[in-house]
């Protein structure tokens, strides 16, 4: 189902990327790009954080409706990490889920597998996706995850070769930010699950977490904006 039945007026979907790298501070004109590239901590030089947010709008933008969202984290491949830090170091100084992510893909020694993702390739972790609830069962959400690389390679030129994520119930908190959900968990995880498996996504041996291999293919991306 498009998504323009929900307004008459509603003809075009509206992507906005944001990525903490679009802003570089130098404490002065003394100090080089590379300068400050150098003295950043391995979190900040190695990942890149990421929001998409894709909006119904008519033809002037002036009526523009939030429909859902994306965030997540971008990993440079794992030749360039380990200059500095192994993979597993680097995600435990983000967060316990982004850790348990890296623990999930790593073997023995710390490596991430080749089954996985080859260490010359970029790695995709989603944090979250959401989609508004007026909007859900029109296929926003797949839209969303069908075109990821795509809007990211426009947008920030980064081509991701794997996308992971692990799959949990979220909810739009009053101010705005998207949260874990704690009530029906159980109920909705199953049915969660079950959307990624549809689209694409492989759920990995002994771990929550699924992956899905990514494609650099445009082909689709403006379809729904076609009317």
């Amino acid at each position: 189902m498009s998504v323009f039945t929900l307004d008459k007026d509603i003809c075009q979907i509206v992507f906005k990327v944001s990525s903490d790298k679009c802003t570089v501070r130098l404490t002065g004109m003394d100090e080089s790009i590379e300068d400050y590239r150098g003295n950043l901590s391995p979190d900040s030089k190695y990942m890149t954080n990421f929001t998409i947010k894709a909006l119904a709008a008519d033809d002037e933008d002036t009526n523009i409706m939030d429909i859902g969202r994306i965030e997540g984290i971008i990993f440079e491949s794992e030749m360039l990490i380990s200059e500095a830090l192994g993979f597993v170091e680097l995600c435990d100084m983000v967060s316990s889920d982004v850790y348990e992510m890296a623990e999930a893909i790593t073997d023995r020694d710390g490596n991430i597998k080749p089954s996985v993702c080859l260490p010359e390739y970029n790695i995709l972790y989603i944090k979250k996706l959401f989609v508004e609830e007026k909007c859900r069962g029109m296929g926003v959400g797949r839209y969303l995850l069908d075109n990821i690389n795509p809007l990211l390679l426009h947008s920030l030129n980064v081509n991701p070769c794997v996308c992971i994520l692990t799959p949990y119930p979220q909810i739009k908190t009053q101010l705005g930010y998207i949260d874990r959900a704690t009530e029906n968990v159980d109920k909705e995880l199953p049915r969660l699950v079950r959307f990624y498996e549809k689209a694409g996504f492989t759920k990995m041996d002994d771990s929550e977490c699924m992956y899905k291999r990514c494609t650099d293919s445009l082909d689709g991306l403006f379809e729904m904006l076609k009317g």
